[in-house]
């Protein structure tokens, strides 16, 4: 209890800075006119006699987190992390802090945590949301201040004396680190993963002295016990199918199965370490263009912000989606998975230091525990989290509420009274404990856009498109050629994130494989776009993000399969070889010529200013470029035909990809046709056919029968065959269609509409039927 005190006491000062005109640092050394700290939002309690007070890693100081390469140098504080991680594993899972139930905070088996009522199969994370990166602050804290308490209790069983002394001040350091998988990796031969999230046993030094392996906690979580009800609701659709998850049926986490929906199934970590290595340039460049380009927070941290240019959770999405049908790559499975957390810890480093190139050089000296979040707001103090309808419902959250910087960011507490953390309230990180290595030394604008230059800045900025000798490279040191007249080339991907099931966009340089599970490590691969979704996380927004081409082109140009840099020798070698792919989460393709609605891919140049030295950053100076004659080039393997009218999604007039009504209504179609999903649908016992109408009996893989109740209209004519017609193969395109009645009107009732049907012996009757809208309905397993 005295510990808890301390904690809450140390916290109720940190609280202070939030608080006091002296020490404001989300203004130019004033008060600021909002209210920073917001008001404490309380919760009705259920059944906790007190709540779980959230406060980081209290009473040792601020540490930094540290790139997980980086903290497996320092020998001791990795072999007490270890053991710490395995502990909290361990814990019983009905522990209301224990692995199981801190991760399924975030999705799976959907129920309330620490007294927090809820609705809905849903977790608490607030995907495409204002407040998607603010609500992980708190989560990661409460994860990292459980761990850290482990650490502490086993370095308390070390011998009393100077051994438990020195164990106590390791502890102290211990913080959850980072996964840096835009960084350069050092070793050439180990691929970005690290070996360590990779290997399946750990060695480590017991307090006792002795060594030995243990199953290595950062590979896998095992289950105990693994509950059937925990994951059975995980049933989705693989885009045209059904299919139920086998996580009921994994004792432990899976990445990248090569069959998802197998209760056999074992992790390819080499598989992920490869695609990770694959993809490393691509996520660099992305989040160099993200760190050194000014968005508001909004734009800058969700997908549903609209940004141009892309987002942090976009560029997260991409993660998920490459450890495939495993735990990390659905969503409300995920954070089971180790690999969730350190993935996760490096997403809150971003905000930290977005803002920095525009940094004033009047600002207060700040303490480093404050300084970029103080530099970031005191830059632009309007640039924080902005009201916003929430795209997605949550557990807590409704669909299409409204949050701010004040909404609480459920289920975490500050204190046993019950009140939530806020945006506002999370500004300062290091209340919790914690820094980064990047701002530890309290380093100058100047040195930090520097040290983002050194870890992330791409090899190829621009292409030099007034000549054909040359490119502008970024790592040709203090730029002798800053003044060339440079040109950045994007694709630039809108993708819809209301088909229920998460699919990526993968962009090539050259015809990629015909094997759609070799895409992601093809020789021509530039880069992806991803979208996560699932049927209880689907939504309508349509985000934005890009693609980088420049580097790329510049290599086909060293090697001579681009001859010329110009502007117009660059856009003709694109039509010819840029190619572009849709892939659902299972690696099988989604065809272009039924693709998601909305979905759109064109490609656009853009001059840009190159920096002047090592601590400045390139720069947009003019207007975007499209090229709607890059069409991207379907499959030349392609086995069926673009859909009637679709014209493989290209439309020359408006010079865009887009799909028709008409094309939405017959994709429609297809899906309901390959999925057997039911048409108002209902058990079969309790449908009956009444006359003109016929039953339809599906089965969906789930196991559940349903049906389909149809209307059949028979129109016969003389010296012609009966024809039938099915209304539920009507579409809203069919009942849009003109028609003319030959003889006498036919008025179509409620619900109906006329159909004209033109006879082999050429007469043409007019029919009415019934429309009936297709819907898809989520059909939950069988309980056991």
């Amino acid at each position: 209890m005295k510990s808890s005190t301390f904690a809450l006491t140390a916290l109720t000062a940190s609280l202070s800075l939030f608080t006091s005109t002296h020490a404001a640092p989300f203004s130019n050394g004033t008060a600021s006119n909002s209210t920073v700290g917001g008001s404490c939002s309380a919760v009705q309690k259920t059944d906790e006699s007190s709540y779980y007070s959230v406060v980081g890693v209290q009473g040792t100081g601020v540490y930094p987190r540290q790139e997980l390469r980086e903290l497996e140098q320092d020998a001791e504080t990795w072999n007490l992390f270890l053991q710490a991680f395995a502990r909290f594993q361990a814990m019983d899972q009905s522990d209301k802090v224990s692995y199981f139930q801190v991760a399924a905070i975030h999705g799976a088996p959907f129920g309330e945590w620490d007294g927090v009522a809820g609705d809905g199969l849903m977790g608490y994370c607030p995907h495409t949301s204002n407040v998607f990166l603010t609500w992980h602050r708190p989560y990661l804290a409460l994860f990292e201040q459980v761990l850290q308490r482990k650490a502490v209790e086993i370095a308390n069983e070390y011998s009393a004396g100077d051994a438990q002394r020195n164990a106590l001040s390791v502890a102290n350091r211990v913080r959850l680190p980072y996964w840096d998988w835009a960084l350069n990796p050092d070793n050439s031969t180990e691929g970005v993963m690290p070996t360590s999230l990779r290997s399946q046993s750990a060695t480590i030094t017991f307090p006792n002295g002795t060594s030995g392996e243990i199953p290595n906690p950062l590979y896998a979580y095992s289950f105990h016990p693994l509950k059937y009800d925990d994951f059975s609701a995980l049933v989705s659709r693989l885009y045209f199918e059904w299919a139920e998850y086998e996580f009921k049926d994994w004792n432990t986490t899976i990445r990248l199965p090569e069959n998802g929906t197998s209760p056999t199934a074992t992790s390819r970590n080499d598989v992920a370490n490869e695609r990770a290595t694959t993809a490393q340039p691509d996520n660099r460049d992305s989040l160099y263009k993200l760190l050194t380009t000014y968005q508001t927070f909004n734009q800058w941290s969700s997908a549903a912000s609209g940004s141009d240019i892309g987002s942090v959770e976009v560029l997260h999405n991409s993660f998920h989606n490459m450890f495939g049908m495993g735990n990390m790559g659905i969503v409300e499975a995920s954070a089971y998975d180790p690999v969730f957390w350190f993935h996760h810890w490096y997403v809150p480093l971003c905000p930290a230091i977005i803002k920095l190139p525009w940094r004033k050089a009047s600002l207060t000296d700040f303490s480093q525990m404050d300084r970029l979040m103080a530099i970031y707001q005191y830059r632009y103090p309007d640039t924080w989290v902005e009201a916003a309808s929430q795209y997605k419902g949550t557990y807590y959250y409704d669909v299409n509420s409204i949050q701010d910087a004040n909404s609480p960011l459920e289920p975490f507490h500050m204190n046993a009274n019950g009140d939530m953390w806020t945006s506002n309230l999370i500004r300062n990180w290091t209340s919790f404990g914690y820094t980064y290595p990047e701002l530890a030394d309290n380093p100058s604008n100047t040195s930090l856009t520097g040290t983002i230059n050194k870890l992330y800045k791409p090899q190829t900025l621009g292409l030099d498109s007034s000549n054909s000798s040359n490119s502008t490279e970024g790592s040709s040191g203090p730029a002798s050629n800053s003044s060339a007249k440079a040109t950045e080339w994007n694709a630039q991907v809108k993708m819809p994130a209301d088909i229920q099931v998460s699919y990526s966009v993968r962009c090539f340089l050259g015809e990629p494989s015909s094997d759609p599970t070799q895409w992601a490590t093809d020789p021509n691969y530039l880069g992806q776009v991803a979208s996560t979704s699932s049927p209880r996380m689907s939504s309508d927004v349509t985000f934005t993000s890009t693609v980088s081409l420049t580097d790329k082109l510049y290599k086909k140009f060293q090697t001579g399969e681009l001859t010329s840099l110009t502007d117009e020798a660059v856009s003709a070698f694109l039509e010819k070889n840029f190619h572009w792919r849709i892939q659902a989460l299972d690696y099988t393709e989604i065809p272009r010529s039924s693709p998601p609605q909305g979905l759109n891919v064109t490609v656009f140049n853009i001059p840009i200013s190159l920096p002047k030295n090592d601590t400045d950053v390139p720069k947009w100076t003019g207007s975007k470029d499209f090229r709607p004659e890059i069409h991207g080039n379907p499959p030349k393997s392609a086995t069926g035909a673009p859909l009637a009218g679709n014209s493989d999604g290209w439309n020359a007039t408006s010079g865009t990809w887009h799909w028709s009504d008409a094309d939405e209504a017959a994709v429609s179609s297809a899906v309901s046709q390959e999925s057997q999903t039911a048409t108002s649908a209902a058990p079969a016992s309790s449908v009956t056919a009444g006359p003109g109408e016929t039953v339809e009996v599906t089965t969906l893989p789930n196991g559940q029968v349903v049906t389909n109740v149809v209307t059949v209209v028979v129109t016969v004519t003389e010296g012609a065959e009966p024809v039938e017609t099915s209304s539920a193969s009507l579409t809203k395109a069919d009942s849009a269609t003109p028609v003319t009645t030959p003889v006498g009107s036919v008025t179509p009732g409620p619900g109906e509409a006329v159909q004209v049907t033109t006879l082999p012996n050429g007469e043409v009757v007019t029919k009415v039927v019934t429309v009936v809208e297709e819907v898809t309905v989520f059909l939950p397993a069988p309980t056991a």
